[in-house]
């Protein structure tokens, strides 16, 4: 766990300076870009943590086998796909329009 923080810590930062650069764009691509991130780092901490050893988990064998690019990318569109779910009008509230 204290190395799992340490990672998170380490994105944290690295987010925050990244936001804050002139010129580093819109919301939905910071996201983008912090998924991006996030899943890269989540793949090395492994690749670091397994030091070489095969992957017994076959739940983190199957996510190392993917590129962080397309698994950011997925997590961006569950993403959306829960917004726009949320923001549908629920059954049975009246509108008060």
């Amino acid at each position: 766990m204290e190395h799992a923080r340490a990672v998170e810590e380490d994105i944290g930062l690295w987010f925050s300076r990244f936001a804050l650069r002139p010129g580093s764009g819109r919301a939905g691509v910071l996201r983008t870009q912090l998924f991006s991130a996030t899943c890269e780092a989540g793949r090395r901490y492994w690749q670091w943590r397994l030091g070489g050893a095969p992957v017994v988990d076959h739940q983190i064998r199957r996510v190392l086998a993917r590129e962080p690019e397309e698994m950011a990318k997925e997590l961006e569109e569950k993403l959306r796909q829960r917004e726009k779910w949320e923001k549908r009008p629920k059954p049975g509230k009246e509108n008060d329009s």
